[in-house]
């Protein structure tokens, strides 16, 4: 009964969310603007940091985490506030954005004491015996993350259906491990990103840089304590979880920089914007106006395997390793084969 009740109110919630940012005119996507969006004839809200916010203070309050904690809401508040910040600021600069990120991660490992303390790799093991090095290493990937994220939310259902791989990834490594930690607090979350995901799916609300920034850097938190704390599973997982978003990260900035692009520049030359463009030229007429949410199903479904096969392999490095391997070798072939796409369109 608790569970249909926590449910609903997700559901509620997001619901009055949604109307309050449209009879304010608040957080609302612009389609004349931002046209990566599907065309609306109303502006969709950007409510999905205030939402899992909401939720995840929630959830500390009432179930509590041996994770998560309150001090660790108080930098993703400030993660969250930048981010509405972003949405709201069209103009805002790239580089100065990412000096206030990386000014608020910095002081977040140093307050939170999150740190990468094992990669089951020799030399980097080493190198992490630094304390300085350990810092910026943790500094440099949560960034990483964060922002490659960040790249994944231009078409529906991407972005909400990575971070839900990924927590229901966390959640069933509990259960296979046996250790039974926050169980009840990653169940909760799973039925929130559910709930928004079916929603973003039909485009009814958008994550925004608001949600994109909160979820990944708690789930980067939340993903170095989880594994600090259970040597059962391989460093290595963690890559299997983060690989997309951070090399679609470090894939642009090679790509603009060879170039000679603006390295914060956007551009249509992602690799989920190809296969929207390359879905697009495959869809009749009566499918075209679902083209948004059909690329992010795609997506989804090309990255479930890289989920399933981490998860089976969990505690062998070396074959996680090489799933990773076979994700970026398939994500380049694939992205070779349609890099012209955009050219064309």
């Amino acid at each position: 009964m608790q569970e249909i009740v926590f449910i609903l109110s997700n559901i509620i919630l997001i619901i009055l969310i949604s109307i309050i940012f449209k009879k304010f005119n608040f957080l609302l996507d612009n389609p004349n603007i931002d046209d990566h969006k599907l065309i609306y004839t109303k502006d969709t809200p950007l409510a999905g940091g205030i939402f899992f916010y909401l939720i995840f203070l929630f959830l500390i309050t009432n179930i509590g985490s041996s994770f998560l904690e309150f001090k660790t809401l108080f930098f993703a508040l400030l993660l969250l506030i930048l981010g509405i910040f972003s949405d709201i600021k069209k103009d805002f600069h790239p580089s100065k954005r990412l000096f206030l990120q990386v000014l608020i991660v910095v002081l977040a490992v140093i307050f939170l004491n999150v740190k990468i303390t094992d990669t089951r790799i020799e030399i980097i093991d080493f190198l992490l015996t630094n304390f300085i090095f350990q810092s910026f290493f943790t500094i440099f990937c949560i960034l990483t993350v964060l922002n490659g994220f960040n790249f994944l939310d231009g078409f529906n259902g991407i972005a909400p259906g990575y971070f839900l791989l990924s927590f229901l990834s966390l959640y069933i490594l509990t259960l296979i491990t046996k250790t039974n930690i926050d169980v009840l607090f990653l169940e909760a979350i799973l039925a929130a990103l559910i709930i928004f995901y079916i929603f973003n799916i039909f485009g009814k609300v958008f994550l925004g840089d608001n949600g994109i920034y909160l979820l990944s850097f708690l789930l980067c938190v939340l993903s170095i304590n989880f594994l600090n704390n259970n040597a059962q599973i391989s460093p290595i997982f963690a890559v299997n979880i983060f690989w997309y978003p951070a090399f679609e990260n470090l894939f642009s900035i090679i790509r603009r920089y060879r170039a000679n692009s603006k390295l914060m520049s956007p551009d249509r030359k992602h690799f989920h914007t190809l296969i929207n463009i390359f879905i697009k030229k495959k869809l009749n007429k009566n499918l075209i106006k679902n083209n948004n949410s059909i690329t992010g199903l795609v997506i989804n479904t090309l990255l479930l395997p890289n989920f399933i096969f981490a998860i089976l392999n969990y505690n062998k490095s070396l074959v996680l390793g090489f799933i990773v391997l076979i994700n970026i070798l398939v994500y380049l072939l694939v992205y070779w084969l349609l890099k012209d796409v955009s050219e064309d369109s």
